[in-house]
């Protein structure tokens, strides 16, 4: 995949970052947690001959604000694929930002995430790293932000909780796993991130963004990639943003 020479020269540092301790608690914050490899690691996906066309879909009109829609989620605390309910909230030159029925989060807060992602996080993650999937299984440009309690069992500030993740099998059709297979696959470019006890307001919030954006890249560009090159990268996708890393 393409990566420029400041990438290089900070690879060695960002994987001693992912693989140290995640930081003390703050206040009300408790640790952060990536789930994108636990969920790797969790789900083996098929292996799919992408050199056969695949039914993609054309001319998609954009998504319009209020519209509501259906997610498979990952339930981290039981172990399952569940649905959720969300409304698309706010319409991006690349994103749609979508949250879940039963969280709310302010226009502010939604404007903000927006206008970062569209003049920062993506172009700034793109030129460093290479592009998505674009337009993707959806064939939709744009990238959609999924914004939920992800379940995964935090009770206290004390305990860690996962804040983001990329699902590779977002990436596939359903049609491609087997009739029995218990993954589900949304079947476009989304990227999960938690709105509690995340503080969707944060300059940490938009650094989630950055780091999970960067996984959905590189999936793109080396499904195999060795998870501490990858994870590297996604600690420095948030510097490179303007972001401190986690």
């Amino acid at each position: 995949m393409r990566i420029n020479s400041k990438i290089c020269l900070f690879l060695t540092l960002a994987a001693a970052l992912a693989t140290a301790d995640a930081k003390a608690a703050e206040p009300n914050i408790a640790n952060r947690i990536d789930a994108t490899h636990l969920l790797a690691q969790k789900y083996k996906l098929p292996q799919v001959d992408e050199s056969r066309t695949r039914r993609v879909r054309r001319n998609v009109k954009p998504k319009q604000k209020g519209a509501q829609e259906t997610f498979w989620v990952n339930n981290i605390a039981e172990n399952k694929f569940e649905q959720i309910a969300a409304t698309l909230q706010a319409v991006g030159q690349n994103c749609y930002i979508f949250v879940e029925n039963t969280q709310k989060v302010s226009d502010k807060a939604l404007n903000r995430i927006k206008t970062k992602f569209d003049k920062q996080i993506y172009p700034i993650t793109t030129a460093n790293f290479g592009p998505e999937n674009n337009p993707g299984l959806d064939g939709d440009p744009r990238i959609t932000l999924l914004l939920l309690d992800i379940q995964d069992g935090y009770k206290n500030p004390n305990d860690g909780y996962v804040a983001g993740y990329f699902f590779a099998g977002d990436q596939m059709l359903q049609s491609e796993f087997e009739t029995y297979s218990k993954v589900k696959s949304n079947e476009r470019e989304i990227l999960y991130t938690d709105t509690y006890p995340s503080d969707v307001n944060a300059d940490d919030y938009l650094e989630i963004v950055a780091h999970e954006f960067q996984h959905m890249i590189h999936n793109n560009h080396d499904k195999n990639e060795a998870t501490w090159v990858n994870e590297g990268c996604s600690q420095i996708a948030p510097v490179l943003c303007g972001y401190p890393p986690p």
